[in-house]
């Protein structure tokens, strides 16, 4: 019964992450931006950093000291993970291929290499913070608490899966009639292999920084393709 834990733990993570947007985006939108004109564009940015700065608070409280351990750097297996992370960009074709064919959709993934008009505040969260959150939050907490109670293949598997359920627009539920949230499950499939490589980089390596490379350089090259 214990992993079960986990699964609540990313339900509260998935709670946590819509609060936050909602706190800090409202602070921006209606205090902030009466004393600083434009605040708003960077409240993409501050959410991100705080929940950077949550999750690790929340490890710092569970290893002290020994947080610093998780952050070594094999630097073999960071230049795999930053190639991987590039290289997943594309392997989204033949992934998409088959999910279209197990569930008769049509969904295309188009590589214009025109970079996305995304600000460079928009960019800094997106490739920094947000894979620097989820990559703690899912390897320090989530992977590292299953390894206790399972074999390391399951603790990869069930991982994976958790950080997939985070990409599923789970408000879709309770809005089914709302335009801008969509029950498809097809990026949360996709997510979950690329979980699935983060979880691996971090099981070889027993280190952070592969497996927040590797999710850096994904979300970098969505950008830039």
């Amino acid at each position: 019964m214990r992993p079960l834990k986990y699964l609540l733990a990313t339900l509260l993570f998935i709670v946590f992450l819509e609060l936050n947007a909602a706190v800090v985006g409202m602070l921006f939108y209606y205090v902030i931006e009466d004393m600083f004109h434009r605040a708003y564009k960077y409240a993409l940015l501050a959410t991100t950093i705080v929940e950077a700065a949550a999750i690790f608070y929340l490890l710092f409280l569970i290893y002290k000291k020994k947080l610093l351990y998780f952050f070594k750097v094999p630097y073999r297996l960071s230049f795999i993970a930053i190639s991987l992370g590039a290289a997943f960009v594309f392997i989204q074709t033949p992934l998409n291929i088959i999910y279209n064919a197990i569930f008769n959709t049509d969904h295309n993934i188009i590589y214009d290499f025109v970079m996305t008009k995304t600000s460079q505040r928009e960019s800094l969260a997106t490739v920094l913070f947000i894979p620097l959150a989820e990559e703690l939050f899912f390897r320090g907490y989530i992977q590292q608490g299953l390894n206790k109670y399972m074999k390391p293949v399951f603790a990869i598997l069930i991982s994976s899966v958790l950080f997939s359920l985070i990409h599923l627009q789970t408000f879709a539920i309770f809005f089914p009639n709302a335009d801008y949230l969509n029950l498809d499950i097809h990026l949360t499939y996709i997510t979950f292999f690329g979980g699935l490589i983060s979880a691996l980089l971090y099981h070889k390596s027993k280190s952070f920084v592969p497996s927040i490379l590797f999710h850096m350089s994904w979300n970098l090259w969505a950008i830039i393709v």
